[in-house]
């Protein structure tokens, strides 16, 4: 490393597109781009259909959302890159449909379920915005609030959509994209979405992750040592979106236990699993797990 003696001249990029901020990405391999489709990255940096991570008791892992195409991008026969970029907005204020807005929703978070599908409902999907202004029945302003405008270091907040515990249901809490170098875990805690009935609490207990793999059991992965347990003070129904406390048990083959930052080696995903499903027959619940982390 060598510290400068003399001027040198940056590029800096022009922010004085009236309808916001853009980046141009290549698009991913056999995939077709649409304009106006939210977008993100899948496992090879290349730009794809966003697309929600699915619960069910197969990892299949979600895309980091980039934001919004403003052209379409035809790359169904070339590898990564073959075609010309795709066009994305990552800042921008605009309109889209949105079922059920009403005029006292501005300021109210909105939330992306695929491609083309926007949300109120916090249990659907990932946070990428707000109600700017109301429109009209079903239409409205939103504010982009993409993650990819997020700047290295700064604390990245990840949610589920609500993970039933009544089988061994697993989802993708952070993408791989999404951690370059390594994270340090701060906080994870959970939501009781649908109360838990049963006899007792040990039942739909959920642990993250740290995995590779994709198209299997994360339970083959490595445990972060983070469980989330209902609990209600006693036996019996768990209160709909009483909290559930993350227990930090233990750093990966290091410190004591309750150390409360949790080390993620870089280039994996964080998954949460059920790791004890509802037993006996009771009726099955279903809780929303949130991770804080620090990227590194």
């Amino acid at each position: 490393m060598t510290a400068l003696a003399a001027d040198r001249n940056i590029n800096m990029k022009s922010r004085t597109d009236p309808q916001g901020d853009w980046i141009e990405l290549p698009v991913a391999a056999a995939t077709t781009i649409y304009k106006g489709s939210y977008v993100g990255l899948d496992l090879t940096g290349g730009v794809v259909p966003y697309t929600s991570p699915t619960v069910g008791t197969t990892l299949v892992g979600g895309t980091t959302f980039v934001g919004i195409a403003d052209n379409h991008v035809d790359n169904s026969a070339g590898a990564i890159g073959a075609s010309v970029d795709a066009k994305i907005y990552t800042d921008c204020i605009f309109q889209a449909t949105l079922t059920a807005v009403a005029i006292t929703d501005v300021g109210a978070p909105v939330f992306l379920t695929d491609d083309g599908t926007l949300s109120k409902d916090a249990t659907s999907g990932l946070f990428m915005g707000r109600v700017w202004r109301y429109i009209t029945t079903n239409t409205a302003m939103i504010r982009l609030c993409s993650q990819f405008g997020l700047n290295p270091g700064e604390l990245i907040l990840r949610s589920t959509p609500a993970i039933t515990v009544s089988a061994l249901n697993l989802v993708q809490v952070i993408p791989a994209t999404e951690n370059q170098n390594g994270l340090l875990i701060v906080a994870a805690w959970g939501v009781v979405v649908t109360p838990h009935a049963g006899t007792s609490q040990d039942q739909g207990i959920i642990t993250l992750y740290h995995t590779t793999a994709f198209g299997g059991a994360a339970e083959s992965g490595t445990t972060t040592g983070i469980t989330i347990t209902p609990a209600n003070g006693g036996a019996g129904v768990a209160v709909a979106n009483s909290l559930c406390p993350a227990i930090l048990t233990a750093l990966h083959g290091a410190a004591a236990a309750g150390d409360v930052l949790v080390p993620i080696p870089a280039g994996v995903n964080v998954t949460a699993d059920v790791s004890t499903a509802t037993a006996n027959g009771d009726a099955a619940g279903s809780t929303k797990v949130f991770v804080l982390a620090c990227p590194l």
